[in-house]
């Protein structure tokens, strides 16, 4: 089973644009990230809340971009997908 089947829609959106990020060398305009993701500004703005919830530093937004502030080793972009999937509704820790 891939990771993106546990997401829920929130988590698969949150997911979705820091790959998005990831491959345009971290960072993007915001009417691009809205029109590859087909959601409205005030939804691209929730999603930007909900990730620096998990890293208040991950993620710079100005007026028109939105910058990527995640190193480039495995060891950090697996802890982010960890903490992205634990907070999908679908997905549950057994104890």
């Amino acid at each position: 089973m891939h990771n993106e089947q546990l997401f829920d829609h929130k988590s698969l959106q949150i997911y979705s644009l820091l790959l998005l990020l990831h491959l345009y060398n971290n960072h993007l305009r915001k009417s691009e990230l809205c029109q590859a993701l087909k959601i409205t500004s005030p939804t691209l703005s929730q999603l930007t809340e909900q990730i620096n919830g998990f890293d208040p530093q991950l993620l710079t937004v100005t007026r028109h971009e939105i910058i990527l502030n995640l190193p480039y080793n495995s060891q950090a972009v697996q802890s982010l997908n960890k903490q992205i999937l634990s907070s999908s509704l679908r997905f549950e820790v057994n104890p």
